[in-house]
């Protein structure tokens, strides 16, 4: 008996999700994908900021995998950077300025062998075509055993009778053989089934029409189906199910999509209409808070984007989306500051921490430099107006804790004298430790850095941090 072959695999599609290419898609062949713009490249990008040979996208262990070839530009995979990663159905890849979706699905073929030479076997829509020439003869059969008069006709045979010489009338003729349908047709129907002829009239007395070469064919026709059953099943491993269809596409997923497309347009109120869609049904969405928290900041609501960030940094969210609030929180705020000192002629220049040889009764003895500067079509400033408000932060020897420190308070220190000249003012706050400040020598805690804030009429318009990590430890701003 012929001896089926199932082969079962997952292929993958690229499909452009913006631009004017939009909707236009690649199947990834087994041997791998280069994507760029060159000519060759078997998913070609009408990209300025894509290299000629981008990235090669390969089956690696039945896995999908993408590597960078060595271009200039960078590759991102569900918006974050890499030069290799493994893909899955619904990933994002971002190619220069094109956005592609990788999507599964799943491939299966039967063959069959018979003897030393394989053929494949019919495809279903054959079998399907095979049997509706089966039924067709079926009903043609029967219809010509109902089409028989009720009184017996007079006999003829397939060729015309001559008539007898003399007028006795000859004997009937015997009744022609039973009619027998035509052999089944071969798996692959031809382009145009000719209808049979009418089968000729048989005598009542004929035996019925043999359906046995229609009856070997539905045999044979269930025994491929039972085969096919028994390929998959030896195909699957023991207590595993057989490879179901992935999953639809994230609707979310394609709403974000659609709003990047929008932002991308300048037509930032159809994408906050999208994104706040998303919000209402998951108010966590990550990927929807991030979009909301960039249009804002481009719409120079910048309290909004940094209340919206700071909420993601404190929430139920994952490390990795609270580290990358941290990083927004703290690029926004000085992107506040540098806007508020815009505003009020007055910068910090430069900080300074110089550390000084304890005097008598002193355990430690630092001091910190602000040097300002004020622009030169700025209006003097009410020394009263200025403030250097400075956090020192120790850190815990034995457990390599950073806290604020315990032997030295904040301090907030003005400016002295009136300012009505353009040269830079400094001004100077003390990191000072007495004795009896720390328990004893050799204390567990020491000096690890300082956040200075720069208010202007009692707003912050700058904030440094030495080192950079500890503007995040800062306390919340409260003029």
């Amino acid at each position: 008996m012929l001896e089926p072959l199932l082969s079962v695999g997952m292929m993958y599609r690229l499909i452009v999700l913006n631009g004017a290419a939009a909707g236009q898609r690649w199947t990834i062949p087994t041997n791998g994908a280069v994507i760029g713009r060159a000519a060759d490249c078997t998913v070609q990008l009408a990209d300025p900021e894509a290299a000629a040979r981008h990235a090669v996208v390969e089956f690696e262990d039945d896995a999908l995998r993408i590597r960078d070839l060595g271009s200039m530009n960078r590759i991102l995979v569900n918006r974050r950077e890499v030069r290799e990663a493994k893909l899955k159905h619904g990933d994002t890849i971002e190619i220069g300025l094109t956005r592609l979706l990788v999507e599964a699905h799943v491939q299966a073929e039967v063959a069959e062998a018979s003897g030393p030479r394989a053929r494949r076997r019919p495809s279903r829509a054959a079998l399907a075509a095979a049997a509706i020439v089966l039924v067709s003869l079926i009903a043609l059969a029967v219809r010509g055993s109902r089409s028989r008069p009720s009184a017996p006709p007079k006999t003829q045979s397939a060729e015309k009778v001559a008539p007898a010489p003399t007028p006795t009338p000859a004997p009937a003729p015997p009744p022609p053989p039973v009619a027998e349908l035509p052999p089944p047709p071969s798996p692959e129907p031809p382009a145009t089934v000719a209808e049979p002829p009418s089968p000729p009239v048989v005598s009542p007395s004929a035996a019925a029409p043999d359906l046995s070469p229609i009856s070997e064919e539905m045999r044979r026709l269930r025994e491929d189906l039972a085969s096919l059953r028994e390929a998959v099943a030896e195909r699957t491993p023991p207590g595993a199910e057989p490879p179901a269809a992935p999953p639809p596409p994230d609707p979310a997923l394609r709403m974000i999509e659609q709003a990047r497309v929008e932002i991308a347009a300048g037509r930032l109120s159809e994408a906050e209409k999208l994104l706040d869609g998303i919000l209402v049904l998951d108010p966590n969405r990550t990927e929807a808070l991030a979009e909301r928290a960039a249009i804002e900041e481009r719409r120079g609501l910048i309290k909004r984007a940094i209340e919206r960030w700071r909420k993601m940094a404190e929430g139920d969210f994952p490390e990795s989306d609270r580290r990358r609030a941290a990083q927004e929180l703290r690029r926004l705020r000085a992107v506040e500051a540098e806007r508020a000192a815009g505003e009020s002629g007055i910068r910090l220049a430069d900080l300074r921490l110089v550390k000084f040889v304890a005097p008598e009764g002193v355990a430690e003895l630092r001091t910190v430099h602000a040097r300002l500067e004020r622009a030169a079509d700025a209006p003097p400033p009410d020394p009263d107006d200025i403030e250097l408000e400075v956090f020192f932060y120790e850190r815990d020897v034995e457990t390599g804790a950073v806290e604020l420190s315990s032997a030295v308070a904040p301090q907030t220190v003005r400016l002295e004298g009136p300012w009505t000249d353009a040269a830079p003012r400094s001004i100077i706050a003390a990191y000072r430790v007495p004795l009896e400040g720390r328990p004893g020598e050799g204390s567990a805690r020491v000096f690890h850095g300082y956040v200075a804030r720069l208010r202007v009429r009692g707003r912050v318009v700058e904030q440094r941090a030495r080192p950079p990590d500890l503007a995040a430890l800062a306390p919340e701003d409260t003029p």
